[in-house]
């Protein structure tokens, strides 16, 4: 049987989700009728069952002994409430979250009154936000996979108005064993956030240990933005795991703020999670060469000696024919040059390509020199020493 501690992710047994050995969150899209997939959930309240129970007509055992059961709460979207409910632990499964927590703690009770006016939610949100199904699209004669978001139970963002100590009005502790009977949260916190039923702002209190803290952008990371949208320029993140070259727009989602562009790196719409010790370097144009490109006569330079001019620069991009004459835009590293030898019409000829890791396939790609189209060189700015 799992240990279940106030503050932990719950779910009930059919739900697709499932953690690792390691403690590793494994989604999976939900196919089918995703309307029966029940939420996740927050234990705010456990009981101890020293003794199990067993129905009086059938013998059968109810509540196994020394077992426990869980208050548990989430948020109804469609009838835009909290609900809490017992579920015993055999029934539960405990799944890692994602979260920001609370970093108040009972000996900085007295220091709470700096968190006001704070963003919350329930520490569920970002895996509710993320959680999706799919289902068939048909359109005339074809059918195609559709996947969207279900956001059947996204927690509120919320205002945090005061912190308070829990006030325990049963009784902690077994009297014939002195054992902890029930477990309660320490500090439970004043939440208010709007209530689209009724078109009112609705309060609760929800023990701290069930939320998230969602993090504060600094103006001045504002300011910045707003400057660089408005001279139309693209900003470069060296420091995240994946390069991101992109003019941004702000995209707002439940609390948390993301840039989003049609990143020139990856050759696809992205989006990163905006924080405030992000670097973020301007970039008038990224374009440092092109081709077809004329030298000082006016003479177009060879596609082959422009190819093997920049084939030490990281990222291009390149309009390229395929085999069928359909043009596509494609983002490559380039790697080597190869050749190959080919009969074409009973002739013996040479062919050359460029070896590349294309972004849109994800994977290594020849190119041959004749079917590319045009090509764009892009250079990447130099890393500040702070962060490289």
């Amino acid at each position: 049987m799992i240990t279940l501690s106030i503050g932990d992710t719950v779910a009930f047994k059919s739900h697709p989700y499932h953690s690792t050995s390691d403690g590793k969150l494994i989604t999976s899209e939900i196919i089918g009728e995703h309307l029966m997939t029940p939420p996740l959930m927050v234990v705010i309240e456990t009981l101890h069952h020293f003794k199990g129970s067993y129905d009086d007509k059938s013998g059968n055992e109810i509540l196994p002994k020394k077992s426990h059961s869980a208050k548990c709460l989430w948020y109804n979207s469609s009838l835009h409430q909290f609900e809490e409910t017992w579920i015993h632990q055999n029934e539960l499964k405990k799944l890692p979250c994602e979260s920001d927590p609370s970093p108040i703690n009972s000996e900085e009770y007295n220091d709470w009154k700096a968190f006001k006016s704070r963003l919350v939610s329930l520490k569920t949100l970002k895996q509710e936000l993320g959680k999706e199904k799919r289902s068939i699209r048909k359109e005339g004669a074809n059918k195609r996979d559709q996947v969207t978001h279900y956001l059947e139970f996204v927690s509120p963002v919320m205002e945090l108005l005061e912190i308070k100590k829990f006030e325990i009005k049963e009784a902690q502790f077994d009297p014939k064993n002195g054992e902890r009977k029930k477990g309660f949260p320490k500090f439970v916190a004043k939440c208010k956030w709007y209530n689209p039923k009724g078109s009112k702002y609705s309060e609760r209190f929800i023990p701290l240990e069930a939320l998230n803290l969602i993090p504060e952008i600094e103006i001045e990371k504002f300011d910045l933005i707003s400057k660089i949208k408005d001279e139309g320029i693209f900003i470069y993140l060296p420091e995240t795991n994946k390069k991101y070259l992109f003019k941004p727009n702000i995209l707002f989602k439940s609390g948390y703020y993301y840039l989003t562009g049609y990143n020139l790196l990856s050759n696809e719409q992205a989006s990163v999670l905006l924080v405030n010790d992000q670097t973020l370097i301007m970039v008038e144009n990224p374009f440092d060469d092109n081709w077809p490109k004329f030298d000082a006569a006016n003479k177009l330079i060879q596609k082959e000696d422009f190819i093997k001019a920049n084939l030490k620069e990281e990222y291009w991009i390149i309009k390229y024919e395929n085999y069928h004459g359909e043009v596509t835009t494609r983002t490559i590293v380039p790697k080597s040059i190869g050749t190959d030898e080919v009969l074409l019409e009973g002739v013996k000829s040479t062919v050359n390509y460029l070896i590349a890791d294309c972004q849109l396939r994800n994977a290594e790609r020849n190119f041959r020199f004749e079917r590319i189209r045009s090509i764009q060189v892009i250079k990447l700015p130099e890393i500040p020493a702070s962060i490289a």
